[in-house]
């Protein structure tokens, strides 16, 4: 009999590992997000991303093993075919042995009954014909018989052997189609979360743009009402005139006027003090120090009876750009708007250019 393949030999330990890891599989909350402020909305969405992946791997590794568990299913229905196809070479030469037989049988009594026949001595002749049959059929018809014993076992074998087969696919496809049903379903309720999740993460997110839109609005409003309350005296225009390199500083420090403070900042956003003074003069084409106490204890000083529009006054730990008028355009601290100050404010000056 042709021999069962290893995996069929087994079908229990495979159905066992089918259900361990569809057991194993993430359960994953399903009532739906509470309301809660934004950062608990946000902690629960990551837990949920984490269900999410972790159920997205668990399903990977099913859905591998049903792939695995196909392949098998296939081996084991070419092993069908192949039984299949020795059961009828099997029923083959047991036909052609039992056809062997009859032959030989009949062609024995036709033998024994070319001598004719007498009433009287009938069980005579019966008996010698018996003795006469055996004796022609000899060996070779004692095994034609074993033969064909030999075939009936053969196929009685394989047909017992191939509805043994049949009845473990039919076992392993029945859990694969179950497998298959538990993976969709995994699949459908991971769909109906991730949606769920989406929905949650754009709601959270227009409400977070919404919210940045109006701090910003309501920071736009209020620079735009600190600039006007601070600078409510200054008036461009009546500026003393200035030329070369001190007017571009003058201007490009002008142009700065509203701009919010930041640490360290040297534009074009935001600024800090002495990073304001730095641009200014650069975008003149003079290179002076980064920090305050560098540019007014290294560039020229002037006294402030003589200063003039593009110096840099300073006080300890501050420095501006005089425009003229008394006036100082300065980036204050943090909080602040770069802004006008009064001159008076200032202890010294220098000239960068």
């Amino acid at each position: 009999m042709t021999a069962l393949p290893r995996l069929l030999r087994r079908p229990r330990a495979i159905l066992l590992l089918v259900a361990t890891l569809a057991g194993a599989a993430v359960t994953v909350p399903v009532a739906p997000v509470r309301a809660a402020p934004v950062d608990d909305l946000r902690t629960q969405a990551a837990q949920v991303e984490e269900q999410i992946n972790a159920l997205s791997m668990q399903l990977s590794v099913l859905h591998e093993q049903i792939k695995a568990a196909e392949d098998e299913l296939d081996a084991a229905r070419r092993t069908i075919a192949e039984a299949q196809a020795g059961i009828q070479a099997a029923q083959a030469e047991v036909a052609r042995i039992t056809a062997l037989v009859h032959r030989r049988a009949a062609l024995v009594y036709r033998r024994a009954s070319l001598g004719g026949t007498a009433g009287l001595d009938l069980d005579v002749r019966e008996q010698a014909s018996r003795r006469t049959y055996a004796d022609a059929t000899g060996q070779r018809d004692a095994q034609t018989l074993a033969q064909l014993d030999r075939a009936r076992e053969d196929l009685a074998a394989k047909e017992a052997g191939a509805e043994r087969l049949r009845a473990e696919v039919q076992t392993r496809q029945d859990a694969l189609r179950a497998q298959q049903r538990e993976f969709q379903a995994q699949q459908g309720e991971l769909d109906r979360i991730k949606r769920g999740l989406d929905g949650e993460i754009a709601r959270l997110v227009a409400e977070e743009q919404a919210r940045r839109r109006a701090a910003e609005e309501a920071a736009a409003a209020t620079a735009a009402a600190r600039l006007r309350a601070a600078n409510v005296n200054f008036d461009p225009s009546t500026l003393p005139p200035v030329s070369g390199k001190a007017a571009v500083a003058v201007a490009y420090a002008t142009a700065q006027m509203g701009k919010p403070y930041c640490y360290a900042g040297r534009g074009p956003d935001c600024y800090d003090c002495s990073g304001l003074t730095q641009m200014a003069w650069a975008e003149a084409g003079v290179a002076i120090p980064r920090n305050s106490e560098a540019q007014f204890g290294s560039l020229p000083r002037v006294p402030l009876s003589e200063v003039a529009p593009g110096d840099i006054v300073w006080f300890p730990g501050h420095v501006g750009i005089y425009v003229g008028n008394g006036q100082v355009i300065n980036a204050p601290s943090t909080g602040d708007i770069i802004r006008i100050h009064p001159i008076s404010l200032y202890q010294g000056a220098v000239r960068p250019g």
